[in-house]
């Protein structure tokens, strides 16, 4: 403004700019008295000099003659010679412009002073669009930036839950704080068949009970019904008023005037609803419609999670029944074959030849196989459904390996294999269940045991340990290591070799029975009691298992419990 009265000399001035969502000029800036005054004003566009300059492509000069009442809206600026008034075209249209008020030295406005400033209004208008422009850019940079933000605080929410009502009741509390809604509901189809069109209204926030009664706790919403069925089947958001030509539209509250609802959309099928309310009729215009519009697609995906998850849990527990149930009736017939097998071996039946010793031996120790295969996956079923449970108490870890060693004397001796323990003074009791360390322990020996060529070496040692910081605290913990003179594993093996079912390629292994489980399965039980396990191995040298279990002091739950515990993955590296 400054440099544009400074070019023709002149006294005072104003820059108006067009404010386009009204249609109103707006005094932004302006020189002389009372201009400080002005700025933020409003004024119409279409009368006096401001209307002559607007509709003009060239400044408008007036001269003292041409003066009348309507042009001179600044009688308090003293005298006036004359005014000069320059439209800001930008782009072919007029985004405002500059009026400037007598010069300095008396003289009326001339041909120069219009030219001068009509290039100068060039120049200006092409500046302040520009500004305007990178503004309104800037400004939506920063909309679309916190909205990004807010979907991505709306994802992690969202994501932490498997929960159909949890997500929608998110989902609803997200859309009420953005769009400022009064109150509203969140529906949902639940069940895997998207095609019966019957919603449940499963979220609401300020709903009084006596609507509420009428679509809430699981009662059924047809979706084919009312207007809900136009936003359901179109897939659309609607906003609306809640009065119509038919009549009155449900309100959620009393005092409602305006409707909000948007569909959950998956793969162009409705899945479910958000409805919102509010007390003033505009309260939803396009910016709530967009933001509620991602907020559905982002719930959407996160019900499909829901979903998924739903069915994998279901199937799963379909196959832990399936498996139980296999399991019982094989283990019945096994546990025949085993009892007439011992009575055969016993000479019930008579005196047996070596022959037929050797046949009955060999029986026997494949009964033997086949329970512990089912034994085995009997385990990882439990496990994998979460349904296992720990007996915990404090447990003397030395007494379980020493018991462990005991059992398995017999099965160590045959092929000469020397055992040694090394278990430290002081060896703080654990908490776990007992059973369940017996069964990690000798799982490992036995490992051992398979892959460590006769006259070989397994070393037992345990001692306590203060384990590495978790959760920003070390504890106090066993650490139990079994170490042989074996085949080894390979360096890619290793990275395999807790996850269910695998086997190495190597001969040795694929000779030797086994299901590929057991180390699964131990590794499972040792993260179950808060351990952990790893190996460090060589091909052609041995292989040494580690696992840790938490001292008695260091747990929380003291004295004996019978503890259902969440199980970890069975699938995972180790």
């Amino acid at each position: 403004m400054e440099r544009a009265a400074e070019l023709v000399s002149a006294r005072a001035g104003s820059l108006l700019l067009v404010d386009d969502s009204t249609g109103e000029l707006v005094f932004e800036a302006g020189l002389g008295p009372g201009a400080s005054d002005l700025r933020g004003s409003r004024f119409l566009a279409g009368s006096g000099l401001v209307g002559e300059v607007l509709q003009s492509t060239s400044p408008v000069v007036l001269r003292a003659a041409d003066l009348s009442e309507p042009h001179d809206r600044r009688r308090d600026q003293g005298p006036m010679i004359s005014i000069i008034g320059v439209p800001l075209i930008s782009r072919g249209q007029a985004i405002g412009l500059i009026e400037l008020l007598h010069r300095r030295d008396g003289r009326p406005f001339d041909q120069t002073d219009e030219w001068l400033m009509a290039t100068f209004a060039s120049h200006a208008a092409s500046a302040i669009d520009n500004a305007r422009l990178f503004t309104r850019t800037d400004q939506a940079l920063e909309a679309r930036i916190e909205e990004l933000s807010i979907m991505q605080q709306i994802d992690r929410e969202l994501n932490a839950s498997l929960a159909y009502d949890q997500i929608l009741g998110l989902t609803l509390d997200w859309a009420l704080s953005v769009t400022k809604a009064q109150v509203g509901f969140a529906a949902g189809v639940v069940g895997d068949d998207v095609n019966r069109e019957i919603l449940q209204v499963l979220a609401n926030r300020g709903i009084p009970d006596d609507i509420l009664r009428s679509y809430g706790d699981g009662q059924p919403w047809p979706s084919s019904q009312g207007v809900i069925a136009e936003v359901m089947h179109s897939g659309q958001p609607l906003i609306a008023g809640l009065t119509t030509e038919t009549g009155q539209r449900v309100q959620l509250a009393e005092g409602m005037a305006s409707h909000l609802l948007v569909p959950i959309l998956r793969e162009s099928q409705a899945i479910g609803a958000i409805g919102l309310q509010d007390d003033l009729h505009d309260s939803f215009g396009d910016t709530e419609r967009v933001f509620m519009n991602r907020l559905a697609d982002h719930a959407a995906i996160a019900l499909e999670n829901a979903r998924l998850f739903e069915r994998l849990r279901r199937a799963n527990d379909a196959k832990t029944e399936f498996v139980s149930f296999v399991c019982h009736e094989i283990t019945q017939p096994v546990t025949a074959i085993t009892g007439y097998t011992d009575l055969l071996l016993d000479g019930a039946a008579g005196d047996l030849s070596p022959e037929q010793h050797e046949c009955l031996h060999k029986i026997r120790l494949n009964e033997e196989r086949v329970k512990t295969m089912l034994s085995d996956l009997m385990d990882v079923s439990v496990i994998e459904s979460g349904r296992i449970r720990l007996c915990l108490e404090d447990v003397d870890l030395a007494g379980v390996i020493h018991e462990v060693l005991r059992a398995m004397e017999g099965q160590l001796a045959c092929k000469f294999r020397s055992v040694d323990t090394d278990i430290a003074d002081g060896l703080p009791s654990v908490r776990g269940d007992r059973s369940r360390l017996i069964q990690i322990v000798a799982n490992l020996i036995s490992n051992a045991h398979k892959y460590t060529p006769e006259r070989g070496h397994i070393t037992v040692c345990a001692q306590s340990r203060r384990s590495s910081p978790e959760h920003g605290r070390t504890q106090d913990c066993a650490l139990c290591s079994v170490m042989d003179t074996g085949i080894g594993i390979a360096q890619d093996d290793q990275a395999r070799l807790f996850t269910k079912c695998f086997r190495s390629d190597h001969p040795v292994v694929q000779n030797t029975p086994g299901t590929g489980l057991g180390l699964a399965i131990t590794k499972s039980l040792v993260e179950l009691h808060g351990g952990r396990i790893w190996l460090a191995s060589e091909p052609g040298t041995g292989s040494t298992f580690y696992f840790t279990i938490p001292a008695s002091s260091a747990c929380a739950q003291p004295g004996a419990a019978a503890a259902a515990v969440s199980c970890p993955d069975l699938g995972g590296t180790g």
